[in-house]
């Protein structure tokens, strides 16, 4: 077998100028990847104009967050959330209107339509259970 050259084919062999292409400039270097990640929690991106953040924090609504701050929180929430779980339906209700509802004993007590000293109970009865529960010191 003969090699196929531009002379057999009847042109003339190219020149070295010819023989490349022209040279293309080289890419300038990629900047460095940012020193913050974003987290899967986070609403928003942190500022890229914060080159003092430092790293592992977010933007969380107002305020800057650390990872660990906010996976702290959500394993405490979790915990929470499962230990109300063994409370009953009553003093369920009675805690939630007192803690997250912000309603006074006497208040949950109208409310729930019961007596006053029922509603303690509940909330106290409830609240030993979350202290066993979540391992907080009585």
């Amino acid at each position: 077998m003969s090699t196929v050259t531009p002379a057999s084919i009847g042109g003339s062999p190219p020149s070295p100028s010819e023989s490349l292409p022209p040279a293309v400039p080289a890419s300038p270097p990629r900047p460095p990847p940012p020193r913050w990640s974003r987290s899967p929690t986070a609403t928003s991106w942190p500022s890229p104009s914060s080159p003092d953040r430092d790293e592992g924090e977010y933007q969380l609504g107002d305020r800057v967050v650390g990872v660990q701050e906010e996976g702290n929180r959500r394993v405490e929430s979790e915990r929470v959330t499962h230990a109300l779980t063994f409370l009953s339906d009553p003093q369920r209700e009675a805690i939630e209107l007192a803690s997250v509802g912000g309603y006074t004993q006497r208040e949950v007590a109208d409310l729930l339509d019961i007596p006053l000293g029922a509603a303690k109970t509940r909330i106290r009865e409830g609240m030993i259970v979350l202290r066993d529960r979540l391992g907080v010191g009585s």
